[in-house]
C-alpha cells in the first residue's frame, strides 16, 4: 500500500545516496509524480511536473595564501574562471497537500561548453610581484539537486497573493577541467625558492582539473502574484549554508601528487534570486521565463598540498566565490 512519505523519501535518497546517473533522478522524480494517485484519494492534492532549458553564465575563483597565519604572501595564489558559458536543463516537482504543505524538488544538468581560466602566482602581499601566470581554457559541467518544504499562506494583501516560506537542503557541484595552456609570465622569486624562470609559450599536455561540491541547508521565502487569470509572477529568495569541499588534479606538476594534488575545505553561503513570469495556456498547462541570479562565497578556509613523496602541507585559503546568472524557459504541467 502505498504511504504519503514514500514521496519525500524517495527525494532524500536521491539525495543521500548521492546518485550519479540521470536515469535514476528521472525515474525517482517520476516516481515522485505517480505517487499522488494511489496515495492521496482522500485528501485535497495539488502537484506538477516542470522542465526548463537555459542559458546560464558563470564565473568562479579562488586563492590561498603562503602559509595558515595568511601571509608569506598573502595571496600566493589565485586561479580565476571566467565567461564560463553553460547550456542548461532542468526537472522538477512540486506537490501541496491540503492547500497547506508545500514540497519541492528540483535537479538541474549543466554542460560548460567553454570558459577562460588564469593561473597566477605571486611573490610578494597584495598581488604584488607576479612570477608566474598561465592563460588556459576550460569547459566542464555544474549539477545541482534541490529539496524543500514548506507551508502556503494566502489571502496576502488580497486572494491573489500567496507567500511560501521553506527550508530544505541543497548540493551544487562543479567540475572544471583547465587545457589548451599559455605561460604569459614567468619570473623569479627567491623568497619561494624560485631560481629558474619558466618558458614563455604553449603548456604542451595540460590536462588539469577541479572538482568543487557546495553541500547544506537553506531557508527561503517564495510570493507568488497572480496578476490575472492568464499571467502570474513568481520571486523566489533562497538563503543557504554550505559546507565547502574540493579536489584538484594539477598534472603538470611532477612534485605534486596524482590524481588528488590538494583538497579546499571551508564554510560558505549562498544568495539565490529568482524572478518567473508564467503563462497559463490551459488550466493544466503553463510556459513560464525564469530569470535567476546567484551568489556564493567562501571565507578563511584550508588548503592541503600533497606532494609526490608523500608529504603534505596546509595554508589558508583565503576565498572562494562563484557568481551564476540564468535565463531559461519551460513548461509546467498540473495534475
Amino acid at each position: 500500500m502505498c504511504h504519503p512519505g514514500l514521496a519525500y523519501l524517495c527525494m532524500a535518497l536521491m539525495w543521500f545516496k548521492q546518485l550519479q546517473t540521470d536515469r535514476s533522478l528521472i525515474l525517482c522524480l517520476l516516481f515522485f509524480s505517480w505517487i499522488p494517485n494511489c496515495v492521496f484519494a482522500t485528501m485535497p492534492v495539488d502537484y506538477s511536473i516542470r522542465q526548463q532549458v537555459g542559458y546560464q553564465f558563470d564565473q568562479f575563483d579562488w586563492n590561498i595564501a603562503g602559509d595558515p597565519d595568511g601571509s608569506g604572501p598573502n595571496v600566493l595564489s589565485e586561479l580565476n574562471w571566467r565567461d564560463l558559458n553553460v547550456l542548461q536543463a532542468g526537472i522538477g516537482g512540486k506537490l501541496l497537500l491540503d492547500n497547506t504543505l508545500y514540497i519541492r524538488g528540483q535537479l538541474s544538468r549543466g554542460s560548460i561548453t567553454s570558459g577562460k581560466n588564469q593561473d597566477s602566482d605571486y611573490c610578494n602581499d597584495d598581488r604584488t610581484g607576479e612570477f608566474s601566470r598561465t592563460d588556459n581554457q576550460s569547459r566542464g559541467y555544474l549539477n545541482s539537486d534541490l529539496l524543500g518544504v514548506g507551508f502556503l499562506v494566502d489571502n496576502l494583501w488580497g486572494r491573489n497573493v500567496f507567500l511560501i516560506p521553506q527550508i530544505g537542503l541543497s548540493r551544487y557541484r562543479q567540475y572544471l577541467t583547465i587545457f589548451n595552456g599559455w605561460q604569459t609570465v614567468s619570473d623569479i622569486c627567491p623568497f619561494l625558492g624560485v631560481y629558474q624562470e619558466s618558458s614563455i609559450g604553449e603548456l604542451n599536455g595540460l590536462d588539469s582539473s577541479y572538482e568543487a561540491l557546495w553541500d547544506g541547508q537553506w531557508m527561503g521565502l517564495e510570493l507568488w502574484w497572480e496578476l490575472d487569470t492568464k499571467h502570474a509572477l513568481l520571486f523566489n529568495f533562497e538563503y543557504h549554508q554550505m559546507d565547502y569541499a574540493a579536489k584538484a588534479r594539477w598534472n603538470l606538476r611532477r612534485d605534486f601528487a596524482q590524481p588528488v594534488s590538494f583538497r579546499q575545505s571551508g564554510n560558505g553561503t549562498g544568495n539565490v534570486f529568482s524572478l518567473t513570469w508564467e503563462y497559463w495556456m490551459t488550466p493544466y498547462q503553463i510556459v513560464f521565463v525564469e530569470a535567476q541570479h546567484q551568489v556564493w562565497s567562501v571565507r578563511n578556509g584550508l588548503d592541503t598540498v600533497y606532494f609526490s613523496n608523500g608529504k603534505k602541507f596546509s595554508t589558508r585559503l583565503n576565498e572562494v566565490n562563484r557568481y551564476s546568472r540564468r535565463i531559461s524557459v519551460g513548461l509546467e504541467f498540473l495534475f
